[in-house]
């Protein structure tokens, strides 16, 4: 990700509605995307989520999935997340 991709994703939450419940989150259908913000400094506080059935393969949600910082999601937590119900 370049950099300013990454200050972009900085402005996101007040200007798109990105704050759920209190704290930042991202949701990403591209596993090296995720990746890159997962190692992007500034977003260590960020919640991020890759989606299971975005594009991306069974190997690149288990690489994600190995982060510490990658949730996988599938539609039905995607619904729960959107409910406030997934932490």
């Amino acid at each position: 990700m370049t950099h300013w991709a990454a200050r972009l994703l900085c402005v996101l939450p007040p200007l798109f509605g990105c704050t759920l419940f209190g704290s930042a989150h991202t949701l990403h259908p591209c596993a090296p995307c995720a990746l890159q913000v997962a190692a992007a400094p500034g977003f260590e506080s960020w919640q991020l989520y890759l989606v299971d059935w975005g594009y991306n393969t069974a190997a690149e949600r288990e690489r994600a999935g190995d982060s510490s910082r990658i949730t996988v999601i599938d539609v039905q937590q995607f619904a729960d997340l959107m409910r406030g119900k997934l932490a």
